[in-house]
Protein backbone atom coordinates (compact mmCIF):
# COMPACT_ATOMS: atom_id res chain seq x y z
CA UNK A 1 0.00 0.00 0.00
CA UNK A 2 1.21 3.02 -0.62
CA UNK A 3 1.92 5.91 1.96
CA UNK A 4 -0.34 9.13 2.02
CA UNK A 5 2.96 11.28 0.27
CA UNK A 6 3.41 8.61 -2.64
CA UNK A 7 -0.51 8.30 -3.32
CA UNK A 8 -0.66 12.22 -3.93
CA UNK A 9 2.54 11.47 -6.04
CA UNK A 10 0.70 8.96 -7.75
CA UNK A 11 -2.25 10.46 -8.52
CA UNK A 12 -0.58 13.88 -10.03
CA UNK A 13 1.55 11.58 -12.32
CA UNK A 14 -1.65 10.00 -13.00
CA UNK A 15 -3.38 13.76 -13.65
CA UNK A 16 -0.83 14.94 -15.74
CA UNK A 17 -0.39 12.17 -17.93
CA UNK A 18 -4.25 12.07 -18.50
CA UNK A 19 -3.85 15.81 -19.39
CA UNK A 20 -1.07 15.08 -21.98
CA UNK A 21 -3.09 12.26 -23.19
CA UNK A 22 -5.84 14.60 -23.97
CA UNK A 23 -3.82 17.29 -25.40
CA UNK A 24 -2.56 15.02 -27.78
CA UNK A 25 -6.19 14.01 -28.71
CA UNK A 26 -6.98 17.39 -29.48
CA UNK A 27 -3.92 17.82 -31.33
CA UNK A 28 -4.42 15.43 -33.31
CA UNK A 29 -8.05 15.85 -34.02
CA UNK A 30 -7.15 18.99 -35.01
CA UNK A 31 -4.19 18.12 -37.26
CA UNK A 32 -5.88 15.25 -39.31
CA UNK A 33 -9.57 17.22 -39.11
CA UNK A 34 -10.57 14.04 -36.61
CA UNK A 35 -14.15 15.14 -35.10
CA UNK A 36 -15.56 13.28 -32.35
CA UNK A 37 -16.24 9.85 -31.58
CA UNK A 38 -19.36 8.44 -31.90
CA UNK A 39 -19.62 7.77 -27.92
CA UNK A 40 -18.41 11.54 -27.12
CA UNK A 41 -20.92 12.31 -29.78
CA UNK A 42 -23.60 10.18 -27.45
CA UNK A 43 -22.36 11.72 -24.42
CA UNK A 44 -23.10 15.10 -25.70
CA UNK A 45 -26.73 14.24 -27.02
CA UNK A 46 -27.61 13.16 -23.98
CA UNK A 47 -26.48 16.07 -22.17
CA UNK A 48 -28.48 18.16 -24.32
CA UNK A 49 -31.17 16.08 -23.42
CA UNK A 50 -31.64 15.04 -27.63
CA UNK A 51 -32.95 11.87 -26.91
CA UNK A 52 -34.04 10.99 -30.67
CA UNK A 53 -30.11 11.67 -31.52
CA UNK A 54 -28.63 9.75 -28.96
CA UNK A 55 -30.52 6.92 -29.58
CA UNK A 56 -29.58 6.69 -33.47
CA UNK A 57 -26.19 7.23 -32.10
CA UNK A 58 -26.36 4.15 -29.72
CA UNK A 59 -28.29 2.04 -32.10
CA UNK A 60 -24.95 3.11 -34.76
CA UNK A 61 -22.56 2.14 -31.97
CA UNK A 62 -24.58 -1.29 -31.41
CA UNK A 63 -24.49 -2.48 -34.89
CA UNK A 64 -20.65 -1.25 -35.36
CA UNK A 65 -19.67 -3.58 -32.43
CA UNK A 66 -21.44 -6.11 -33.42
CA UNK A 67 -19.63 -6.05 -37.01
CA UNK A 68 -16.81 -7.33 -34.87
Amino acid sequence: MLRPREDESHAWVLNEMTRQLNELRDWLRDEYCIGRTLREQLSDAVAREEYELAARLRDELARRKGQH
